[in-house]
């Protein structure tokens, strides 16, 4: 590995490049005395440009294409998604206003580490129930508000949050099945690993709600509205989508709101 770090800067300095050894970091996993058990150096052990590179801790985590990784695998975004919504909570906004941010803005954020992640269906609804948490108590609602309320769609009389539980199945299964269309042949051969088949079975049986698929998102969107319209509270709100007046408030420009 050292030899090949030296060939590296070696290489780079024909063509007037160079290593900054500062922004570099590594990250060692060795075996350990113990069977089937590993530690992470922090030793440093290489070298770049001249300068030595920081070897990752076992608490520290660093970000490659927009996850996050540790020692450990993946790293989690609940406390992220935390920090994010106690930011919106505490800025000068309207309760119209947190809601557009989180329902444009904030959960759509996620996606992409999400879908590139492992993520378990338990760590989903951990993250709706987080999101649910927020978003009732900045519109002031009861604690019995049915859940479909808060994902219905608007136009269905609900508020339009994305559920990541619902989502992030869907997301993953539409970008692994587009590789069997590609014009790549490689991509194609790629489709049909063993790993990417595993992933679109996960997906659709995730996706799968008392044998209801939901593959498409007209579907979703329609499993929330049932799911709120069976509700004693969203009874009334079956018809809602023949009444334009009755929802626009909700997706509107918050900036025209009062109060």
């Amino acid at each position: 590995m050292k030899e090949m770090f030296r060939t590296a800067g070696d290489e780079a300095s024909k063509y007037g490049l160079q290593f900054n050894a500062a922004k570099c970091i590594a990250m060692s996993i060795l075996i350990a005395s113990k069977p089937k058990t590993y530690k992470v150096s922090t030793a440093e052990s290489f070298q770049i440009g001249g300068g030595p590179i920081r070897q990752l801790g076992p608490t520290e985590h660093f970000r490659y294409l927009g996850v996050h990784f540790s020692p450990l695998g993946f790293r989690k975004p609940g406390g992220t998604l935390v920090r994010e919504l106690a930011n919106i909570a505490s800025a000068p906004l309207k309760p119209q206003q947190r809601l557009k941010i989180l329902r444009c803005f904030l959960v759509p954020r996620f996606y992409h580490q999400l879908v590139l992640s492992r993520c378990h269906l338990q760590t989903l609804k951990s993250l709706d129930r987080q999101v649910r948490a927020a978003g009732r108590k900045w519109l002031r609602l009861p604690k019995d508000v049915p859940i479909g309320y808060f994902h219905a769609r608007c136009l269905d009389g609900g508020l339009g949050i994305p559920s990541f539980r619902t989502a992030i199945p869907a997301l993953v299964h539409s970008r692994l099945s587009d590789m069997a269309e590609s014009s790549c042949a490689a991509v194609r051969g790629v489709f049909c690993h063993r790993s990417v088949q595993a992933s679109i079975r996960w997906a659709e049986t995730a996706l799968s709600f008392h044998g209801r698929p939901l593959i498409d998102q007209e579907a979703r969107g329609k499993y929330w509205a049932s799911l709120f319209h069976q509700a004693n509270d969203g009874k009334e709100l079956s018809e809602c989508a023949r009444v334009r007046a009755s929802h626009s408030w909700v997706d509107r420009n918050s900036a025209a709101l009062s109060g």
